[in-house]
């Protein structure tokens, strides 16, 4: 199984011609440099804000929580990423073909695709834990400070979400094929995109006005914090069961296949 982990790691490993793993360590040791020197502490009266409620945010720290914000949604869209750029290298290099020559059991050729996803997720979530660790261990006390905590409440709930998901693409791409899989999310992805084209059009635009701001994110996260704690329990609990149950599912379906 080991060379078949390298395989996906090298077809996954290279976004153009920048490779992955070095772009990311390099990215998270420059995030540590600059909040080892921008500690939230050096924020004068001019680096200072003030929400509507009156509550006085440190900008640099605001700055900071931005950048673990954009960092856990790239790292959540590349492992989304991941399962059709695997299954498509396999396709172009004709791995399906070659394997089913050589004495490897199907179940292997499965089990390689889920626990390459599973070590990917974990990866990018502790890369993430890493960032708002260091960026709380320099902000100073208040509101930004809070921000922070709550991103970091959230890493993994969002990367269960992503395991989740990873559960619905392995066995459609597995077992259907790239293209068949692929017209499946796309037809999905766009009902998703006409409900939300339909909202603008005919719903009510003042409601993202009033919950998506980073006040009513503060408000709401500090009144449900018993439930967020729960949440943030139980969904990587959830999320590992539902990969297991998809990881059974496609072994079934691919056990049958004729390659």
């Amino acid at each position: 199984m080991g060379g078949l982990l390298y395989k996906d790691f090298v077809s996954v490993n290279r976004i153009g011609r920048i490779k992955l793993t070095y772009f990311l360590a390099g990215l998270t040791l420059l995030f540590i440099i600059l909040r080892i020197l921008l500690p939230g502490s050096l924020a004068g009266d001019e680096l200072y804000a003030v929400t509507d409620s009156g509550e006085a945010v440190n900008l640099i720290d605001i700055i900071f929580a931005t950048f673990i914000s954009f960092l856990l949604i790239g790292c959540f869209c590349l492992i989304n990423s991941f399962v059709g750029k695997m299954v498509d290298g396999d396709d172009r290099n004709s791995t399906r073909v070659y394997l089913a020559s050589m004495p490897i059991a199907k179940r292997t050729y499965i089990a390689s695709k889920y626990v390459f996803v599973g070590v990917a997720t974990y990866a990018f979530m502790s890369i993430c834990l890493i960032w708002s660790i260091a960026a709380l261990a320099f902000s100073t006390e208040g509101y930004a400070q809070l921000v922070i905590s709550f991103l970091e409440l959230f890493i993994a709930p969002a990367f269960s979400v992503a395991l989740m998901l990873a559960s619905f693409e392995l066995p459609l791409f597995l077992v259907l094929g790239k293209i068949r899989a692929t017209n499946i999310k796309v037809g999905i992805l766009f009902c998703l995109a006409m409900v939300v084209v339909g909202y603008f059009l005919f719903g009510d635009l003042s409601l993202l006005e009033k919950y998506f701001n980073i006040e009513v994110f503060v408000s709401f996260v500090s009144n449900h914090m018993d439930f967020l704690m729960i949440l943030q329990s139980t969904m990587p609990i959830i999320s590992v069961t539902l990969f297991y149950v998809s990881y059974r599912i496609a072994n079934h379906f691919y056990e049958k296949q004729e390659v």
